[in-house]
Formats: structure tokens, C-alpha cells, sequence
């Protein structure tokens, strides 16, 4: 398995958000990672482990985008009462 870590760096609720994805190998992952991918991902890390793939994306980091992220909805949500 080829791991990826990403970063969401488009303008949406989950922007700054690290999550991380599993390909059959290198060839699939840029397959997969073309332009319109660019818009909403950049790469952390690429070809990692499974641990250390789970370390980046549950760093202090990544569960700060995550939190700010369901407040943002939170506060999308309040304004729609």
C-alpha cells in the first residue's frame, strides 16, 4: 500500500483538515492526485507507514483544523435559526 497524508486547502468547511488515504502503489496515487485533487489537497507526506500516517494526522495540528471546523458549522448553523 502507498499512504498519503493531505492537507485540505480549499475554502471549506474543513479547510486545514489532515487526513490521510491508502493507494495500490505510487502509479494510482498520481493518477488520482491531478489538477482538480491540487485545489482541495496539498501533500504532507507521501509513502509513510500506517503509523505514521495516524501520528500526522492526529497531531495537535490536525485536531485543532478539526475543531475549528465543527465550529464553523456550529456557527453556520446558528445563523440559519
Amino acid at each position: 500500500m502507498y499512504n498519503v497524508v493531505f492537507r485540505t486547502i480549499a475554502d471549506c468547511a474543513s479547510k486545514g483538515a489532515i487526513t490521510w488515504t491508502s493507494f495500490n502503489n505510487k502509479r494510482h496515487f498520481d493518477e488520482w492526485f491531478d489538477a482538480k485533487m491540487r485545489n482541495w489537497y496539498e501533500i504532507v507526506e507521501e509513502g509513510v507507514s500506517p503509523e505514521r500516517a495516524v501520528e500526522l494526522s492526529s497531531s495537535p495540528e490536525a485536531i485543532r483544523a478539526v475543531f475549528f471546523s465543527r465550529l464553523r458549522k456550529l456557527g453556520e448553523a446558528l445563523r440559519n435559526i
